[in-house]
């Protein structure tokens, strides 16, 4: 993950050598040919960027915002706006929101638009690459990364102190449930401070903003302050002390466990004490919780083992007995779906004609449709948003396919609005795929883009691709995804 971050910053250039040291660590690029160098005077350098667009698929369609980047602007000094057209990586950095697990990140859109052995290679490919990178370019972290400037320490300390004096300016210093939340923003304040000091240069910073290991509070705790020590979910509580070292019902914070110094800095005997309490209960808790999550997901196994999915796609036990109509309200297989915006649903008729300017009659179904979706979701006591999942991604699968297409095909090959309209009344009463269609075609055209007809067979594979197969076992799938998160959560 650091590599690849490292290796597409837009001021990490390779020799012609170096380049073509890398091509060879790359055994399934879809285009052989090595590209011409991103600057060629004074002397020849290829970019991080071109590298990985050697390596992506020609097929790959992203854009997004990541790393808490202030909306779309492709020319962000730190590189937070990623954009890749036909497999090209116009802009940004790579980290673990493109690169990683995330939805609609580069693997998971690698196996819905093109197969899931292209994403293991694709992976393959990325590992060796990063690999033969830093063999060169080296990566390590040392104490020179854990240090501060005295600006920024001055800065914790005057946020420590501003703390402490809100602590004492409530009107019941005493009352826990208002003293111990003030504290425990003491770290996070900290932390944005400290990540706020740092730059590339430094490899932690690098890990954390990348994706790789880390967060904010892991940097607050090294270099800015430890923070408050929780015991079963509240501050240390006194007896009538907590330490022989502080007075009886003492109110200041040090007395309760809070840790004012950092990592760095070391931390006092009392402070060393206070932590100890609290990672001594971090380690029962994750004993006692490996025996509590395993029971819960064995039981939870146990008793939805037997629920398959039938013909009809109903849910039911083995002894045939209904427990659900349709499977998941829609019968699709949630590996195929993903995340697809409707922004026509916040849209007012006005909004809505200007932006896709549709005719009169098509404007009227989206607009009963529109309504009909908005009213089911405010039945459902749904928040409302934009946000469907549906098993075809039609914009990004237009731009797909409208690249490989030859613009000089004849016309009967393009697809006109009678037959986008034809094709969208076939879907019956899947609403949200039929406006998701129609507003995705008129933006398309509305472009001056070109829709082939072929469009409309990919749609129909990927809606049947997606139908849960029948004898599927929902029930064990259920319950392991129900029982995985469970070992994140914390019992005491």
């Amino acid at each position: 993950m650091s590599g690849a971050f490292i290796m597409t910053w837009k001021d990490t250039f390779f020799t012609r050598e170096e380049f073509q040291q890398l091509m060879i660590e790359v055994h399934y690029a879809d285009d052989f040919p090595m590209p011409p160098p991103a600057i060629v005077h004074p002397c020849e350098r290829w970019t991080g960027k071109q590298i990985a667009s050697y390596l992506l698929p020609k097929k790959l369609y992203f854009s997004r915002v990541v790393r808490n980047g202030n909306g779309f602007d492709p020319m962000d000094s730190k590189e937070r706006t990623v954009v890749v057209q036909g497999g090209q990586l116009l802009c940004g950095s790579l980290c673990k929101k493109t690169i990683g697990t995330s939805e609609l990140g580069f693997v998971h859109l690698i196996c819905q638009d093109i197969s899931n052995q292209r994403a293991n290679q694709f992976l393959s490919d990325l590992s060796r690459c990063v690999a033969s990178f830093f063999r060169d370019y080296g990566f390590s972290i040392g104490l020179g990364d854990c240090v501060t400037s005295e600006e920024t320490q001055h800065k914790i300390h005057e946020t420590l102190e501003s703390i402490f004096q809100s602590v004492q300016d409530l009107d019941d210093p005493t009352d826990e449930s208002k003293v111990f939340p003030l504290l425990q923003k003491a770290l996070e304040k900290t932390g944005k401070i400290v990540m706020n000091s740092l730059d590339k240069t430094n490899n932690i910073y690098n890990c954390v903003t990348s994706g790789a290991k880390g967060s904010n509070l892991n940097l607050g705790q090294i270099m800015g302050c430890v923070g408050q020590q929780a015991i079963n979910g509240g501050r240390i509580a006194p007896n009538p002390r907590t330490l022989p070292s502080f007075d009886e019902l003492d109110r200041d914070p040090n007395a309760k466990g809070f840790v004012a110094n950092s990592y760095l800095l070391g931390l006092q005997a009392e402070e060393f004490f206070f932590h100890m309490m609290g990672g001594r209960e971090g380690m029962i808790d994750t004993a006692v919780k490996t025996a509590s999550t395993g029971y819960i997901q064995r039981k939870l196994t146990k008793f939805l083992e037997s629920l398959v999915v039938l013909q009809d796609n109903s849910v039911r036990d083995s002894v045939g007995n209904l427990m659900g109509l349709i499977y998941g309200g829609d019968g699709y297989n949630a590996r195929y779906l993903e995340t697809v915006k409707l922004p026509v649903l916040l849209l007012s008729v006005a909004e809505i004609q200007a932006k896709y300017r549709f005719d009169a009659s098509t404007l009227a179904r989206v607009m009963e449709m529109r309504d009909a979706l908005l009213k089911m979701r405010l039945n459902g006591m749904h928040t409302i948003d934009c946000k469907y999942r549906l098993p075809v991604n039609i914009a990004r699968l237009i731009q797909i396919e409208d690249a490989d297409f030859d613009m000089w095909a004849p016309a009967d090959m393009f697809a006109t609005w009678e037959d986008i309209q034809a094709f969208e009344t076939s879907l019956g009463n899947d609403w949200p795929m039929r406006l998701h269609l129609l507003c995705s075609c008129a933006l398309a055209l509305k472009r001056g883009d070109s829709i082939p007809g072929s469009i409309f067979d990919l749609i129909r594979y990927r809606m049947g691709r997606a139908n849960v197969a029948p004898g599927e076992a929902v029930g064990p799938i259920a319950s392991t995804s129900i029982g995985e998160p469970t070992t994140q959560v914390s019992f005491l």
